[in-house]
């Protein structure tokens, strides 16, 4: 599917082995009453591809699980139901170069719960997680000096922060030292985590 700059939704089922490749710089929802049962890999390589559980009866897995997540500059938006516990699960998830994003709305739900299983990281990749307030993002990795990866943020403006696993879950990093001036950054071993003043 290539999406310009315009959004297109689609509600029917997505099925095949070919997968789910989308691009361009436009938005494609996938809404439907019936869970898609594409294989093949889902990648979005620009723009966004959102997931909207309002209409599926049993909201869990919009898509089939089997299906591993490749982000390259593009976002992957999930919006919850507004009532009980949504769920989507991706076979790993490889982000390739380009800023991407995931971003999931709990949308008043008792939770909406994302499990990525294991993330690989490519050379020029980076993803920023925007959590959900009911609900968790679950990965497979372990932290590296305390950190999922310097490529991998929480939240935005002056809450932004590292990206960090607890409990398997992908929360904000709040151990970072005050980086007072360039130096602090330039002189560490490569070993300490700083966080930045707002602006």
């Amino acid at each position: 599917v290539t999406a310009n700059a315009s959004s297109a939704a689609i509600g029917s089922v997505l099925a095949g082995s070919a997968g789910l490749t989308t691009a361009g710089s436009g938005a494609l929802t996938l809404n439907g009453s019936t869970a898609n049962t594409l294989s093949g890999g889902v990648s979005v390589t620009a723009g966004t591809l959102a997931l909207d559980f309002a209409n599926l009866a049993t909201p869990t897995n919009l898509i089939a699980s089997a299906n591993a997540l490749t982000l390259g500059n593009g976002t992957l938006s999930l919006k919850g139901q507004s009532s009980g516990t949504t769920a989507q699960t991706f076979n790993g998830l490889t982000l390739n170069a380009g800023a991407s994003a995931i971003a999931v709305d709990s949308n008043g739900g008792t939770a909406t719960n994302l499990t990525l299983g294991t993330v690989t990281h490519n050379n020029g990749g980076a993803v920023n997680f925007t959590l959900p307030a009911a609900g968790a993002v679950a990965v497979s990795n372990t932290n590296t000096n305390g950190i999922l990866g310097s490529w991998a943020t929480v939240g935005s403006g002056a809450s932004q922060k590292y990206a960090t696993v607890s409990a398997g879950n992908v929360a904000a990093y709040t151990g970072g030292a005050p980086a007072a001036t360039p130096a602090d950054m330039t002189s560490n071993t490569g070993t300490v985590n700083y966080d930045l003043a707002a602006g």
